[in-house]
């Protein structure tokens, strides 16, 4: 069957016939359906003494041709004919890449010769050429998108395709930085390119980094961004850590506009949108200029932004036009929208070294060393108040957090200890009053020795004494001082309960690094003692300041021997502690 080809060069498949006019009327007629004789009369002969008449005299040659091919009336001429761009256009309505790529033989009606066109036609055919290769580009960008998470080097060459696209216009500024975006994750070459050319038009470009959070287990949520619709708006809500930037510049390198919330200038965070020298002024007119952006619009850090572009971006949001529309932020909307709420990863999504170290909080997953886990976690805390850093310290070197012993240690009320656990746990960073992530939370106060020495010598004093010890030999090994309040008390009653059960070198080397006190001096002697090491025992209880005990002791020296001294030291001792002596030496 003769067809008309309008994709590339104008040419008829039928029976020869050269004439190019009688077949760009053709053409008008078969992409806009049947029209006035008149209006096709003088938009093709608007010179022409008598258009109507050129019009029979064309139509005539085409008749000859082939008779079916127009159908005219008294009125109206109409075409049909089987036509490429007809077939194209029903290409892109299916999303048929592989017969659009077969039909696109180059931009329509190519080599034209347009200067002998009436104004009116030369704009139908500009029209109709631009109008049908950005349809083609965006086919070619949605192909790019789709290969981009598997095959970035392929989608790199769909990208460069798209920018290549013979008859269409230069690419808006969204496209722009959805080709740049592409080119860039493909490390294209036309990238450079692109980008001189849109610096020439003063256009910013910044090609979104990969993600900087693994996006293990988000598959659910990512995919729900995805498929947001034209003048749909959902607000991505999730603690500092749980991986919103990283969604958003996913959904970014598959064509979405990345916008970061800025605050010094008013229309800062829009400005991107924009080219810096001709950007709207006012609210009405950044809406007017928003309502035309089809690109998914991302915006991250909403707590950042200025407040005229956040009056803009809800009024866009409560408008409805435009496309997709993200935010991205830590607090609740301010107004209502349809919510996504981001909560730490599921164990089973993650392998038992990741787990252990990152308790599912995005954030922590790519960090490698100890200092750079700390480095991570203290990132996780910044928008808290110090108050909330200290209840969180003090619940970190806790192994079983005792509420009661906290709240008393930090002078909290139980309304004011309600509340900051209440932050800690919508930051994710707490599971009741236990640390999400264990390991990470020690990391970090490890790093902070000022504040870990202030919480662990704040909170001892409240606990027993078998909870108590540990915190004091930590304060200990930070500082190296003995000298805490309720160190040596809680250090007596651990040693006693030690000497009870005759863990007599456990005893010594605690008292003889720890001991201060009377009382723990004395302690020492008689683990010195229990060991067999009388001669010790004797030296640490002279060492002693002056007392009964003492006195006794050094006047027994000079009049005995040395086996009855140890001996008597060892009764003495005994019943001066209260305590059994295991064995009798």
């Amino acid at each position: 069957m003769p067809r008309l080809l309008t994709l590339g060069t104008l040419h008829w498949t039928g029976e020869a016939f050269g004439r190019e006019k009688p077949l760009l009327l053709l053409a008008f007629l078969a992409l806009g359906g049947p029209q006035t004789r008149r209006e096709v009369a003088r938009k093709f002969w608007p010179s022409a003494s008598n258009p109507m008449n050129s019009l029979s005299v064309a139509a005539g040659q085409l008749k000859r041709a082939a008779p079916d091919l127009l159908q005219v009336t008294e009125t109206q001429v109409g075409a049909q004919v089987a036509c490429d761009a007809l077939d194209f256009q029903e290409a892109l309505r299916r999303n048929d890449l592989q017969a659009a790529q077969v039909l696109y033989r180059g931009p329509f009606l190519h080599g034209l010769a347009l200067a002998e066109l009436g104004e009116e036609l030369e704009e139908w055919v500009m029209q109709t050429r631009e109008s049908l290769a950005a349809s083609y580009r965006t086919l070619l960008l949605q192909e790019a998108q789709r290969q981009l998470a598997s095959h970035p080097s392929e989608a790199g060459q769909w990208a460069a395709q798209a920018y290549a696209l013979l008859g269409a216009a230069p690419p808006s500024a969204e496209e722009f930085r959805a080709l740049y975006a592409l080119l860039s994750a493909a490390d294209h070459p036309d990238r450079q390119k692109l980008a001189r050319e849109a610096a020439e038009l003063g256009l910013t470009l910044q090609a979104p980094p990969r993600p900087a959070t693994p996006l293990l287990g988000r598959e659910a949520e990512l995919e729900r961004l995805a498929q947001l619709g034209p003048s749909e708006t959902l607000w991505l809500r999730g603690a500092a850590g749980m991986g919103k930037t990283a969604l958003l510049r996913t959904l970014a390198l598959r064509g979405g506009t990345l916008l970061s919330g800025r605050g010094v200038r008013p229309y800062q965070t829009l400005l991107a949108l924009a080219p810096e020298a001709d950007h709207p002024q006012n609210e009405a007119d950044w809406l007017a200029h928003l309502s035309h952006h089809q690109a998914p619009l991302l915006v991250d850090d909403w707590e950042a932004a200025d407040p005229e572009s956040r009056r803009v971006l809800l009024g866009l949001a409560q408008s409805r036009a435009g496309g997709p529309l993200v935010f991205a932020s830590r607090e609740r909307p301010p107004i209502s929208l349809s919510e996504l709420t981001l909560r730490p990863l599921a164990k089973e999504h993650l392998s038992d070294a990741a787990w252990e170290r990152s308790g599912g909080l995005p954030a922590l997953l790519r960090a490698n060393t100890e200092s750079e886990l700390a480095e991570s976690y203290a990132n996780l805390l910044t928008p808290l108040t110090p108050r909330a850093r200290q209840l969180l310290a003090c619940l970190v070197v806790q192994p079983r957090p005792n509420r009661q012993a906290t709240s008393r240690a930090l002078s909290l009320s139980a309304d004011d200890m309600a509340e900051l656990l209440e932050t800690l746990g919508r930051a994710c960073l707490l599971q009741d009053t236990r640390p999400t992530a264990p390991t990470a939370a020690r990391a970090w106060l490890g790093s902070q020795p000022t504040l870990e020495t202030e919480v662990l010598t704040l909170l001892a004093p409240h606990l027993g004494a078998a909870e108590a010890l540990p915190l004091y030999l930590r304060a200990h090994e930070l500082t190296g001082s003995n000298d805490f309040a309720g160190f040596q008390e809680a250090l007596e009653k651990h040693a006693r309960t030690l000497l009870e059960t005759g863990r007599d070198s456990e005893a010594e080397a605690l008292l003889g690094k720890h001991a201060l006190s009377e009382e723990n001096r004395l302690l020492r002697a008689r683990s010195l003692d229990a060991l067999g090491r009388y001669p010790e025992a004797l030296s640490a209880l002279e060492s002693l300041e002056s007392s009964p005990l003492t006195e006794v002791f050094s006047g027994l020296a000079p009049k005995v021997g040395r086996f009855r001294v140890e001996t008597r030291l060892r009764s003495r001792v005994q019943h001066w502690l209260s305590l059994p002596v295991q064995g009798t030496g």
